[in-house]
Parts: structure tokens; C-alpha cells; sequence
């Protein structure tokens, strides 16, 4: 993704579904691991598939490791670095489920108090009035 449009190997964009295959077709085991916890598996597939779709859940570095069949009983494995990242998009250009969800997004966040929020979506939450509070004082 990106065409040598960006300095990263390997784009992909956060909270969206990713193809993940080989350019050759052949069946992998998938194995998603963060950069700094590479030791730590955050999913993979239980067996060899030809494609693969994940969700990366946050912006980040990752560490993808394919595991392909050799035929003669071995395997290869290949690690393909992956940076996650929120991406910008023009309003006109996204697709009808994507303006739904981003509007209903603006939406609670407009409208769901601050103590609401929290008990919604956890401590995390901060609303629009208590950012604006924040931005003025």
C-alpha cells in the first residue's frame, strides 16, 4: 500500500479489515506480533491459508511473520514489517458505510456527556465539553 508514496515498507490502516496473501498464491501460517513485543503473538492462523483478512487494532509497528511450505518437509518464514496508521481521508471520497460511522461517531461524541461517556466506553472518554473546558482554560 502506498507505492513509495510513504517511508514504510508496509502500510495499513487502523480498525480496517487487511488482505493479507502472498503475490505468489501460496498458503501461509499468519502471525501478527507488535514491534516491541515481538516475542508476544496478538493473532495468527491456525493453519496454512492462501488469504488472510485482520484488523490491526491500533496505530503502531508490527512484525508479520509468514510461514510457508519448502515441499520437502521444511518451512520458510519471512517477517514483513507493518506500520499501522489512523488515516486521513477526504469527507466526499469515503464510501457510504465509512460517512455513516464516522457521523455517527461525531455524533455521540457531541452529544454524550462526560460521566455518560465513561460509563460507555471507559475512563478513557473525554467529551466535547470537557475539551472545550480544557481548550479555554
Amino acid at each position: 500500500m502506498g507505492d513509495g508514496m510513504y517511508p514504510v515498507d508496509h502500510l495499513v490502516e487502523v480498525q480496517k479489515k487487511t488482505l493479507l496473501q502472498l503475490g505468489s498464491g501460496s498458503a501461509v501460517t499468519w502471525d501478527v506480533r507488535k514491534k516491541n513485543h515481538h516475542t508476544v503473538s496478538i493473532a495468527k492462523t491456525e493453519s496454512y491459508v492462501r488469504k488472510w483478512e485482520f484488523t490491526f487494532p491500533e496505530a503502531g509497528e508490527y512484525i508479520l511473520i509468514g510461514q510457508s511450505s519448502t515441499g520437502d518437509g521444511g518451512y520458510k518464514k519471512t517477517a514483513y514489517p507493518i506500520t499501522a496508521k489512523i488515516i486521513r481521508r477526504e469527507l466526499r471520497t469515503l464510501s457510504e458505510t465509512d460517512r455513516k460511522s464516522y457521523f455517527d461517531a461525531l455524533r455521540a461524541f457531541y452529544t454524550i456527556s462526560q460521566d455518560d461517556g465513561e460509563r460507555i466506553y471507559g475512563s478513557q472518554y473525554l467529551s466535547i465539553t470537557y475539551l472545550v473546558r480544557q481548550h479555554l482554560y
